[in-house]
């Protein structure tokens, strides 16, 4: 039913159905990284250093969407574990790689993680796999600045 201002109802509202997906993605990548002792974002920064060696705090945030200030938290917790190093480098980007201890973990976890992104999507056929990515991607490009 529509609300009184006549907009549509929330369940055909693309905002609406992403944050829902988005929330359940997130329990099950929770349910999917405790036995690693892994976060989302710890596993999410562990898997852009893995990619992107060498990257800064500030770059590894933006690649894994989050704040700076949260990214300096989970480098902490990270570096505490002797997952990652980060080099200092002064007046400079302090670059950030993955120990071998970090390497190992990211390797252990991203099984169960595909896992996880393959069961959301396993009713899919590979046609609608395709155009689904291609949606998301159109969406994101559609919000995001060109400044």
């Amino acid at each position: 039913m529509d609300n009184a201002s006549g907009s549509r109802p929330l369940e055909q509202r693309p905002g609406y159905v992403l944050k829902m997906v988005d929330a359940v993605l997130r329990t099950a990548l929770t349910t999917a990284l405790a036995p690693h002792d892994l976060t989302v974002a710890q596993y999410a920064c562990l898997e852009v250093a893995l990619r992107h060696p060498g990257a800064s705090a500030a770059e590894l945030a933006r690649r894994a969407f989050v704040s700076r200030q949260a990214m300096h938290q989970i480098l902490t917790d990270l570096r505490s574990r002797d997952l990652v190093h980060v080099a200092e480098v002064p007046h400079r980007a302090r670059p950030v790689t993955l120990t071998d201890a970090g390497r190992q973990a990211v390797q252990a976890a991203a099984g169960d993680v595909l896992a996880v992104e393959e069961r959301m999507v396993a009713t899919l056929t590979a046609g609608q796999r395709a155009h689904l990515l291609s949606a998301l991607y159109t969406c994101a490009e559609s919000l995001t600045d060109e400044t």
